[in-house]
């Protein structure tokens, strides 16, 4: 189960759940505050991410809608 939570992205940069990164910190022991710090920086990071990803969505979605007006109202070759 653990091996399906992980997520790869396009670029090949693992995706890990905010346990785990707690984990790994606790095991390299970690001060507290460095990992309370790392955690926080970590959901920021995730957050901005997914904000940028919606954007590149949503301007590719506004250019699609200009660009299906072009699309033919008839079918070519049919009587007008």
């Amino acid at each position: 189960m653990k091996s399906q939570a992980e997520v790869k992205l396009a670029g090949g940069v693992p995706f890990i759940s905010d346990a785990d990164l707690e984990a790994a910190l606790d095991e390299a022991n970690v001060a507290s505050e460095t990992t309370d710090a790392a955690l926080e920086s970590y959901s920021d990071a995730r957050i901005a991410g997914l904000r940028a990803a919606l954007a590149i969505l949503a301007l590719l979605a506004i250019i699609a809608l200009f660009l299906a007006q072009l699309i033919p109202k008839r079918q070519p070759g049919a009587p007008p």
